[in-house]
């Protein structure tokens, strides 16, 4: 009885070492580009869940994320005071 028992444990050690016994390579790797866009689609949907709305000035090409556009305003005219000269 002892003799199966340690047989049978030798042949499971043996099973769960073996390298291709593992489901590693099959899950698909995701892309540093990849990764990026689903950050930001979920920092997006997370901004629009709390009530923020994006504002776009072309001017500059800046956008701001806001509840509303006058606190866009002062966070556009804070810009301009810090970035552009």
């Amino acid at each position: 009885m002892m003799k199966n028992y340690a047989y049978a444990l030798a042949l499971m050690a043996c099973a769960m070492s073996y390298p291709g016994n593992t489901n590693d390579r099959n899950l698909p790797t995701e892309s540093d580009k990849d990764r990026k866009n689903r950050l930001r689609e979920q920092d997006i949907k997370r901004k629009i869940k709390q009530g923020l709305k994006e504002f776009f000035y072309p001017e500059h090409q800046v956008s701001f994320w806001a509840k509303d556009q006058k606190n866009a305003d002062r966070k556009y005219n804070n810009f301009l005071k810090t970035n552009v000269k």
